[in-house]
């Protein structure tokens, strides 16, 4: 309903006359024909426009005028004026207003107006109030608010406000159930009760309370801290500390930023495929200076350029992006053998003219040394594009040491990372991580990467497993992957909130640049409940690599959180703009905020969109909790039972476990609290 009411036409609505006490409180009552426009443009009506019109006015319309007009006549009610197929009423007794009210609905439950979408239905809004009486008609803030009122009320419901309850008493024959808090637009939050004029029970508003607003909130937090979807939302699979998934990404075009294109491999010998690539990123990453353009961006600037995002990024590609997006410098590297030793190449050059900035060169005697080469490659590279060598000494650790002498675990690990990168954690990124820890049990950061799997996956007791044997091998490892390796376990597994937060506040110190640092920080204080403070890190992160959809993701948990859902979906649009390759992060928030907007259809778009996926059964578990959360008890049974199937065959052992604990025991949403509790008490010990 319009705020801005039409003025009464003398020719065509009653005339009114000016009340003689214009401040004494006046029940103000508006109804509203449901589905009028579309029953106006059915085709069963008649050939043309002329022919439905003349059918529905002569039909449907005056018959709904006559019901309307008859019960207010009955009722000592005024007719103020039509609104197209609403009308404006005013009784000077609320009960009287409640009793017409009531009538309407009945004469219409026992003499149904037929229409071409179903049997007319009609809802109704009361509110009490003192409005101003202008140009014959009646105005102001109460109006509106019986206005909305109506626009809050379902077919065949009468809605009345707290303030229409209390002067219409207990009239016999009518029951009034609260129905909550509502946030009515231009109006403000009014309280809300449903009149049951004809023993049917409680009819449900159209709109959501405050309350169950809130209640969803809390309903969906507890589910995502139960799925370990995130630890404060919606981020899924990119949620998690990433590490060396992509550099400390200043905006693009800062004159320190820089593009590494696919190592050149000249040897024919696929285990180098990758691997350097990946290991000279880990190297450079050490660096709090050097500033990395992240592997999203490139890939995106190559689909820019007519590329596949999944073409080798050679030097001439890294060239051209760099000069399409203003970037100073590029770096090449190539592996190229001499007999039977290798010759590594890394060469910093300048975007605009293709000249030498620096270049650097190592041989290795044989392939076992290869890594070795390439760190000291690395390490002599971070030196001759400006880092100190104070700097260089103590944030460099060798690439054997820090990670695995392994080259076929290493690269095992680095495709792993590839998998990860493009969101493909469950089968494809573990598969790669199981492979790096049994060529090398001692290989920490495959096993830290195992532990993110596991927490993307909704395995909890897996990522503890994982997070403490990566915690317990990081001794010796850089700073930068022990910061990353002891972040996780003190959050996931300890459960010691002040390490947590020191640990990643460490790590933002040591490397100001990397935008996982920052993600991460924004993870710790908003599972700790410092949510303005994650949103500052989120916010920051955002500005750090602004291509990448990770810290959005993390706000969009944030805004849902906070009850903010303009600026979630605002946030929502922008993650699907980045397009994430696997996008089931996006649609776990598409979910959520239909579940929070009353809308079923795209919750089922949503589930309809990842059938099929390897992580489908986290997006099964959160319908099973809102089938629950609505009392369709017997169908989230069902859901249940699909959810524990579908962890079964991605061998998901926790989350089939719960599922099933839940399929026995009975309802999710107690499990839920009760695992909580456990899993709580368990993380703070």
């Amino acid at each position: 309903m319009a705020n801005v009411h039409r003025f009464p036409d003398p020719s065509l609505d009653p005339p009114q006359t000016v009340p003689a006490d214009k401040s004494a409180p006046l029940a103000l009552v508006f109804t509203d024909m449901v589905g009028s426009s579309a029953a106006k443009r059915a085709a069963s009506l008649g050939a043309d426009v002329q022919e439905r019109d003349r059918a529905y006015l002569e039909g449907i319309q005056s018959k709904h005028l006559r019901l309307i007009r008859d019960a207010i006549a009955d009722h000592n009610g005024k007719e103020i004026m039509t609104i197209g197929d609403s009308f404006f009423l005013t009784f000077a007794d609320p009960v009287d207003a409640i009793r017409c009210s009531a009538a309407i609905q009945q004469r219409l439950r026992d003499n149904p107006i037929d229409t071409p979408s179903g049997p007319l239905k009609i809802r109704i809004g009361i509110h009490i109030g003192t409005p101003e009486f202008f140009e014959n008609s009646w105005h102001g803030t109460d109006v509106d608010t019986a206005a909305r009122a109506e626009s809050a009320g379902s077919p065949t419901q009468i809605v009345v406000t707290d303030a229409a309850r209390k002067a219409i008493g207990e009239p016999l024959g009518i029951r009034f159930t609260p129905l909550g808090t509502f946030s009515l637009k231009g109006v403000g939050d009014v309280k809300l009760w449903d009149a049951d004029y004809d023993n049917h029970g409680p009819r449900p508003a159209a709109l959501l309370s405050n309350e169950t607003r809130k209640l969803h909130r809390s309903v969906l937090g507890s589910i995502a801290a139960v799925l370990l979807i995130a630890a404060i939302g919606l981020t899924g699979r990119y949620l998690w500390l990433r590490h060396q998934q992509t550099s400390a990404g200043g905006p693009i075009g800062a004159k320190d930023s820089i593009i590494l294109a696919d190592f050149v491999n000249q040897t024919g010998d696929p285990v180098f495929d990758t691997s350097l690539t990946q290991a000279l990123t880990i190297q450079l990453q050490q660096s709090p200076i050097l500033n990395l353009v992240s592997k999203q961006h490139v890939r995106q600037s190559m689909q820019y350029l007519g590329k596949s995002k999944d073409d080798v990024l050679t030097p001439a590609i890294a060239r051209e992006i760099g000069e399409r997006e203003g970037v100073k410098a590029y770096l090449t590297g190539s592996i190229a053998k001499l007999g039977s030793s290798y010759l590594i190449t890394v060469t910093a050059q300048n975007t605009s003219t293709g000249d030498d900035i620096a270049s650097e060169q190592a041989q290795a005697p044989d392939k076992e040394h290869v890594l070795e080469a390439l760190d000291k490659v690395s390490t002599a590279m971070r030196a001759r594009l400006g880092e100190t060598l104070s700097s260089i000494q103590k944030l460099d650790t060798p690439l054997g040491q820090a990670t695995t002498p392994s080259l076929d675990a290493f690269r095992a690990y680095a495709l792993g990372d590839v998998e990860h990168e493009k969101g493909f954690d469950v089968p494809d990124a573990e598969g790669h991580y199981k492979q790096a820890v049994e060529i090398d049990p001692n290989f920490a950061m495959a096993w830290a990467r195992l532990g993110v799997v596991a927490i993307n996956s909704g395995q909890p007791g897996k990522s503890m497993e994982y997070f403490t044997k990566a915690f317990d091998l990081s001794k010796n490892i850089r700073e930068r992957e022990r910061l990353y390796i002891a972040g996780h376990y003190y959050q996931n597994v300890s459960g010691d909130v002040q390490k947590t937060v020191d640990t990643l506040q460490l790590a933002t110190r040591t490397y100001p640049l990397n935008f996982d640092n920052a993600v991460n920080l924004g993870v710790a204080l908003g599972t700790y409940g410092k949510i303005e403070e994650s949103v500052e890190q989120y916010k920051r992160a955002t500005k750090l690599q602004p291509d990448d959809a990770v810290a959005e993701l993390d706000l969009l948990g944030v805004q849902i959180q906070l009850d903010r859902l303009q600026d979630a979906a605002a946030t929502l649009a922008t993650t699907e703009r980045l397009k994430i390759a696997d996008g089931t992060q996006v649609i776990s928030g598409k979910y959520q905020l239909a579940f929070l907007d009353n809308d079923p259809a795209t919750m089922q778009k949503a589930l309809t969109a990842v059938q099929g996926r390897p992580d489908e059964y986290q997006l099964t578990q959160l319908n099973a909790f809102v089938e629950e959360f609505r009392g369709r008890f017997k169908a989230a049974d069902a859901v249940w039972k699909r959810a524990e199937l579908q962890a079964a065959n991605q061998k998901a052992t926790d989350a089939q476990a719960f599922a099933m604990l839940v399929a026995i025991s009975g309802r999710g949403l107690t499990q839920m609290r009760r695992y909580r509790r456990r899993s709580q008490s368990r993380t703070r010990r």
